[in-house]
């Protein structure tokens, strides 16, 4: 297969001037300021030495963490940025959707953007004429055409941008993380018409976090390292390395656990006082906020008992984060329910454990509480309402819900 993109040795940084005003505001506070403390200026090397090359009629997916320089490769490649160092090659039309938005003047209509927008992607006006119908009917925003943009949400941006990119029928369609804004059912649809290129055997490269689609559509992936470097190969080794390398960095991070609180978020008479908790995957000893869905979670816990108590019982909850202003309540456990008691030693520091087997929660942030109650449960000696953040992957093929539930299927 011929190569159609093409980077060799390709550097690329950006340069901070940190005494720079970047607003009126700023440059009006300044003229006021006694002592005007001058500060270094910073340069980010985001690409360094990059050498990859892609092939015609495939798929590439571009991962790694926020910063790394994943949408820096695709403006590359679109002629939106200059590389520093080295060169780039590429062969064929190119149709980019890397913001939302990107090339739409907000006081135009949406019919306007797209003559407009057809235009900046190589698209002659009567090309766009034979393909305005199809490209209104994909975004499914018809009675909004003649209304101006600044009008739309960020949802109906990205529908139109993005029937308008694809229907210029390019070489080499660039997708950044755009697919992330929107409803479900617009999201697969766009799935569908990128599966769709793929089957005429368009180059696509495709920057994405969900790493279940790009396991299942890329047929090479380059992972962005933190340093700029880069490595690249088929999408299982690559996504299994871009997540070790993510709990290696979870692990580093001190106190990474706990989350921000007030106190309302703790109560309890502190008789039993918890002053430690830590969460540690028991298969490989790494101890961090961030699993998998299925993994074992072992939670150690420290205990300061402050007045001799002999007993207590030790529990926990798990909230699920961010969906609707409060978080949603998933489940609990306590050792009571299990037909036991935590036996304490005096007015001492006692170290106990509990292992959450298989924990079933799909990908997502989750909050956790520790609790200590007395042998009754009913009166709180330490309850951190809460307190705890976990982080859930999910290697497997995401669902629209919280809770993976196994399942035998007798047929």
């Amino acid at each position: 297969m011929t190569e159609v993109i093409k980077f060799e040795n390709v550097s690329k940084a950006f340069h901070e001037n940190a005494n720079a005003a970047s607003s009126l505001k700023e440059i009006v506070i300044g003229w006021f300021r006694k002592n005007k403390v001058k500060r270094e200026s910073r340069t980010f090397q985001i690409l360094n030495d990059v050498s990859f090359s892609i092939k015609e009629g495939t798929t590439t997916g571009v991962i790694g963490e926020n910063g790394n320089g994943k949408s820096t490769i695709l403006k590359i490649i679109s002629n939106i940025y200059l590389p520093d160092k080295g060169t780039v090659q590429v062969t064929g039309k190119v149709s980019s959707l890397l913001e939302i938005g990107v090339g739409f003047q907000a006081d135009l209509t949406g019919k306007e953007n797209v003559f407009l927008y057809g235009s900046i992607l190589g698209l002659s006006k009567q090309e766009i004429r034979e393909k305005y119908d199809d490209i209104v009917a994909f975004s499914e925003i018809g009675e909004f055409m003649d209304t101006a943009v600044k009008y739309y949400s960020s949802g109906m941006y990205m529908r139109l941008a993005f029937s308008v990119a694809i229907h210029v029928d390019p070489d080499i369609l660039l997708v950044d993380e755009v697919l992330a804004v929107g409803d479900e059912v617009f999201q697969k649809k766009c799935m569908n018409k990128i599966e769709e290129l793929r089957k005429k055997k368009k180059t696509i490269v495709f920057v994405s976090h969900d790493l279940n689609v790009v396991r299942r559509i890329c047929d090479h992936v380059i992972y962005l390292k933190k340093d700029g470097t880069i490595e690249y190969g088929s999408p299982d080794k690559m996504v299994n390395l871009y997540l070790s390398n993510v709990y290696q960095s979870s692990n580093q991070r001190e106190e990474n656990n706990v989350v921000i609180f007030d106190d309302s978020q703790r109560w309890g008479s502190r008789a039993l006082e918890i002053e430690s908790v830590t969460f540690t995957n028991p298969t490989d000893g790494r101890t961090s906020n961030l699993f998998v869905t299925n993994d074992d979670i072992l939670v150690e816990v420290s205990i300061v008992n402050n007045d001799n108590i002999d007993k207590a019982v030790l529990g926990f909850a798990v909230f699920a984060k961010g969906i609707g202003s409060e978080p949603v309540y998933l489940a609990d456990r306590n050792c009571y329910l299990d037909g036991k008691v935590l036996e304490m030693s005096g007015n001492k520091t006692t170290n106990v454990s509990f292992t959450i087997k298989s924990i079933p929660f799909l990908a997502g942030e989750y909050l956790v509480s520790i609790v200590l109650y007395d042998e009754t449960c009913q009166i709180p000696y330490d309850h951190r309402h809460q307190y705890y953040h976990l982080e859930i992957i999910n290697n497997s093929e995401q669902m629209p819900c919280l809770v993976h539930i196994d399942c035998d299927w007798d047929f």
